[in-house]
């Protein structure tokens, strides 16, 4: 395929997991939804007993923070994450510590993590990025008094395989690009009744703007179905860039500052809620067809020469297929010419954004490679093998070309 788009259309690198028949479920049954009906349902499925539904993974784990009285304190991280979590700890009166991947690797490395340790830590933020687990036997020498907060954004296994997680406290994200979308939002999940309450007050506490929530995420998943289609998708990808004239709805954060935008922390809705609810029963199926999928491009793309792939561990529930190439500009428009969208989470190590320079010393390497290098490639539960074919085989060309 030569041209952008073609007769086929473009291969999306992400797409919301809710259909028409799942909205239009949600609209009729959201009045009697409870808003954390989803929430406790999805959380009790993975180990956990309470469960808490918000506007947004980062709004979890800033009401978490708070409610634990946590301020002035440290709390460790990994220097290559999704910014946001970073700027959760802040806005709730603390200092991220950033730990740098293992060598070769995108996740933190237990004894690194201990490293960090002080006395100043009140928590630590392992996490299962790209879908792969967290839980390290080092992470249980951790004083008891340091909490434990996953980080499972990308991590959703199917109901009843969740790892084991003691008394840690755990948060998921469910945009687009996660292997579970309701448009926007996030849930807190943990095991004490007292803490889930405290968290829930301060949840409550957030502005309520029931209205204007309810239209900007029905227009917004209205419009995410046809968006994200093969045919259409060129429009949608030329739109939604750096430049285009829809920019603002894929731009997450400011490199400059740091903050948590205001509909961030918004009270969530039932819509959202409900279309959580409709979906419960397939993600079972979503997630492991995501597993399929990334054991066959390892297996096709193991042996590519100057093409870092890894291993998928056996109890890991993928949500990305992370690659890293060495030109990585030149790689992806290789890809886009041939019809598939290629993905670069994360293009930028936390600590070394403008906002956080002067917060770490440190020269985080291994996180840099990964930010200049990594690309995702598509992982949807809906590829057909054909499709799965032809990323395959324009990856090869790309790489050889």
């Amino acid at each position: 395929m030569g041209s952008l788009g073609g007769a086929t259309g473009v291969i999306p690198r992400l797409k919301p997991t809710f259909s028409s028949k799942d909205l239009l479920r949600a609209l009729l049954q959201m009045h009697a939804c409870d808003l954390d009906t989803f929430a406790r349902r999805f959380a009790r499925e993975r180990g956990f007993s309470e469960g808490l539904f918000f506007s947004s993974a980062r709004a979890a784990l800033l009401a978490f923070l708070e409610s634990r009285g946590i301020r002035n304190r440290e709390v460790i991280l990994p220097a290559y994450t999704c910014v946001v979590v970073a700027n959760a700890v802040v806005q709730s009166g603390n200092r991220p510590v950033f730990v740098d991947c293992g060598e070769g690797d995108f996740l933190v490395r237990g004894e690194d993590l201990l490293r960090k340790v002080s006395g100043k830590t009140a928590a630590v933020i392992p996490t299962a990025l790209f879908g792969f687990p967290v839980a390290p036997p080092s992470f249980s020498s951790l004083p008891k008094s340091i909490l434990r907060i996953l980080d499972f954004a990308h991590f959703v296994p199917p109901a009843g395989k969740g790892p084991p997680h003691g008394k840690s406290t755990a948060f998921w994200s469910f945009n687009h690009g996660k292997p579970l979308s309701t448009v926007f939002g996030g849930i807190l999940g943990c095991s004490n009744p007292e803490f889930a309450e405290r968290v829930r007050h301060i949840r409550n506490r957030f502005p309520a703007r029931p209205l204007r929530h309810f239209l900007n995420r029905l227009s917004y998943a209205a419009c995410s179905l046809p968006a994200f289609t093969r045919s259409l998708f060129p429009l949608t990808r030329s739109l939604t860039s750096a430049d285009g004239l829809l920019a603002s709805l894929t731009h997450y954060f400011d490199p400059n500052t740091i903050n948590i935008p205001e509909k961030s922390l918004e009270q969530p809705g039932r819509f959202e809620a409900a279309l959580g609810v409709s979906q419960l029963n397939r993600i079972t199926g979503i997630v492991k067809r995501r597993k399929v999928l990334y054991e066959k491009y390892y297996t096709a793309l193991s042996d590519l020469r100057n093409v870092t792939v890894w291993h998928l561990p056996p109890d890991a529930w993928p949500s990305h297929f992370p690659m890293l190439v060495p030109n990585r500009n030149r790689f992806i428009r290789q890809m886009i010419r041939r019809g598939i969208d290629v993905g670069t989470l994360f293009p930028y190590v936390v600590p070394l954004l403008p906002a956080y320079r002067d917060r770490s010393q440190e020269d985080y390497p291994h996180a840099r490679r990964l930010a200049a290098e990594i690309v995702n490639l598509p992982l949807l539960h809906d590829l057909t093998d054909e499709e799965v074919s032809r990323i395959l085989e324009a990856v090869r060309r790309a790489v050889r070309d």
